[in-house]
């Protein structure tokens, strides 16, 4: 919780806790798929630094593939072969270290591998694991053979250009389909990275009657909300519409009704605890948040053809605690509690009206 605090007191720090090795799941999923690559290939093959797959022809990657000639081809198939041990041993060496950083959360001079956050979570699956692989490339190093990496290497320009070269060449391998069946259950799992979210869910509000003894009213409200969200790294803000409605009669004869339509705003914090699971429990999280309510409530109440009407606007505030669910498709399930406070007054009626109030809502959105 306390985390929580310092993260909306602080709010785009980058400095406010130490940097964490990457654990998010399509990093996790770039990894699993060039250790498989790696070890599927390990004794090379025609395919290595090839567009070997006729469906990939339009992929860019392929097409910067294509662009090798002969001498540039085989260089890259020999230095992939004497380097694979390598990069294998790489990779079973991640969890001791080097780690993989955000670029943003590191300092000039820290040890480890650093990916472009930003990049990378717009990149598609092929981009990012050729990310990943520049990177574990760059670490291995054609450092050993005495040259810098900007140095002509072979028939190539330079290091940098062959290791980009031999990414996009390991990347490319892993649409080989035995080796995509290692992640096939997480490809569509929606993902917690995403930056905005649209959620429609419906509500149920309990309305606390101490505060509005003497407003005849059903004490239980239902409706809708329709809410939009901005995620960042440690914090959430949310805009959203609600409207509420109830209907009741009282004593058999006199017939009540009441609405709000409501204006809501709120910032708050998110974490997800199983994060670092290889599975889809590793995007479910949680939030709190405190949030503003605007807007209009209309009341009115007839008995025996007597009818009393009055509007007035509304003020509050509000806590909500939720959990979401990753379905599939970028598609979520949330659930959630919320305590309220709103102030209105209904003036003809001579009725002030604090009214506190418990809100249960569930349903569906869509991130992207």
């Amino acid at each position: 919780m306390l985390r929580w605090i310092l993260a909306l007191g602080l709010i785009g720090s980058g400095s406010l806790f130490a940097a964490e090795p990457i654990d998010d799941l399509d990093y996790q999923i770039a990894l699993e798929l060039l250790k498989e690559t790696l070890s599927s290939y390990e004794a090379g093959g025609e395919q290595v630094c090839t567009c070997y797959k006729p469906s990939l022809a339009q992929e860019a990657i392929c097409q910067d593939l294509k662009k090798l000639d002969e001498d540039q081809l085989r260089f890259c198939q020999r230095t992939f072969v004497d380097h694979v041990t390598a990069w294998l041993a790489l990779f079973a060496d991640l969890d001791q270290g080097p780690h993989f950083y955000w670029d943003r959360d590191v300092e000039e001079g820290q040890e480890g591998l650093k990916l472009n956050r930003r990049l990378f979570l717009k990149s598609s699956p092929l981009e990012r694991r050729a990310q990943v692989m520049q990177a574990l490339i760059a670490k291995e190093g054609f450092l050993q053979t005495g040259r810098d990496l900007k140095s002509p290497l072979g028939p190539f320009s330079s290091g940098e250009e062959l290791s980009s070269v031999m990414a996009k060449a390991i990347a490319l391998l892993g649409f080989d389909e035995a080796i995509r069946m290692e992640v096939k259950d997480l490809w569509n799992i929606s993902r917690a990275s995403k930056r905005f979210f649209i959620f429609l869910d419906g509500m149920r509000m309990t309305h606390n009657d101490e505060g509005s003894r003497s407003l005849l009213r059903d004490p239980v409200s239902q409706g809708t909300s329709v809410t939009f969200r901005f995620r960042g790294r440690r914090f959430q803000f949310h805009v959203g519409i609600e409207s509420l409605s109830y209907e009741g009669i009282f004593r058999s004869q006199v017939i009540t009704e009441e609405s709000f339509s409501l204006y809501k705003a709120g910032i708050g914090a998110y974490f997800l605890p199983f994060k670092g699971y290889f599975s889809r429990f590793s995007q479910l999280n949680f939030g709190v948040m405190i949030q503003g309510v605007t807007g209009v409530s209309q009341y009115r109440a007839e008995e025996g053809g007597i009818e009393l009407a009055s509007q007035s606007n509304v003020l509050g505030y509000g806590f909500l605690l939720q959990g979401e669910y990753p379905l599939s498709y970028q598609f979520w399930f949330r659930i959630g509690i919320a305590l309220r406070s709103l102030y209105y007054e209904y003036k003809n009626l001579d009725l002030e009206i604090e009214d506190q109030s418990q809100i249960i809502f569930a349903g569906l959105g869509y991130g992207f």
